[in-house]
């Protein structure tokens, strides 16, 4: 059946913000970072159909959008992970996400990221939202700055925990570990979520891939000068 033809007419536009800002700006560079963390490792897998989403409203039926048009000011209806991982989709750029216009895709990861403000909600309510409502396979939380890292893969009675392995908690959507280190991104120096390989090794950003290129490079061209003098 011809996916276009399925679709909804709506007859209201789909609001792109909620106004409300993030939390903080290292929940800003969070978002930045995991998601770019996924990009370099799908890139360096050849994998392009994919999609990665961060601060992005997830319209999952017509009501919800419509209770949304109607009443912008209230955030009942707003869903809005602070980061979300589609596999299997085309490579474009979106606004928002749209299930219905999606072929029926919903989430495969949803990364929620704690504040005081929102800890009780993210764990219990959007918990359940995304158990229930967007059956999404993989739902992960974390408070930015700590070590509060819990995991949640969807099973036939509903969420179970992912039990902690030395290198984090293993997501088989990416294939890859979540977890923790400690370091400096973007100039801001401390506790961050991360990617690792089944190896435990870091997924690194291009910046950093680069850096270690390079560092790489001057040891040879020291070993090789070394060698040398030796002679």
């Amino acid at each position: 059946m011809n996916q276009a033809a399925t679709r909804p007419q709506l007859d209201f536009e789909l609001c792109v913000r909620d106004g409300v800002p993030l939390d903080s700006e290292r929940h800003g560079k969070q978002m930045e970072l995991f998601a770019r963390l996924i990009e370099a490792e799908k890139s360096a897998r050849g994998e392009k159909d994919y999609y990665v989403g961060t601060d992005m409203f997830v319209y999952y039926d017509v009501q919800q959008a419509r209770a949304i048009a109607q009443n912008p000011k209230t955030k009942k209806h707003f869903k809005g992970p602070d980061i979300f991982f589609v596999d299997n989709v085309p490579d474009r750029q979106r606004e928002y996400w749209v299930v219905w216009e999606e072929d029926n895709r919903y989430p495969d990861v949803v990364v929620e990221l704690l504040s005081p403000s929102t800890a009780e909600y993210d764990k219990r309510d959007k918990k359940t939202f995304y158990e229930t409502t967007l059956r999404t396979p993989e739902y992960f939380y974390y408070r930015p700055g700590t070590d509060e890292l819990a995991g949640f893969r969807l099973k036939t009675s509903g969420y179970q925990k992912i039990a902690p392995k030395p290198f984090g908690l293993w997501s088989r959507k990416l294939e890859l570990y979540v977890g923790l280190w400690d370091g400096v991104y973007r100039g801001r120096d401390g506790q961050w979520l991360r990617l690792f390989d089944r190896d435990g090794q870091l997924v690194l950003t291009p910046e950093e891939a680069a850096q270690q290129r390079a560092e790489a490079a001057e040891a040879e061209i020291a070993r090789l000068k070394a060698l040398l003098h030796q002679r």
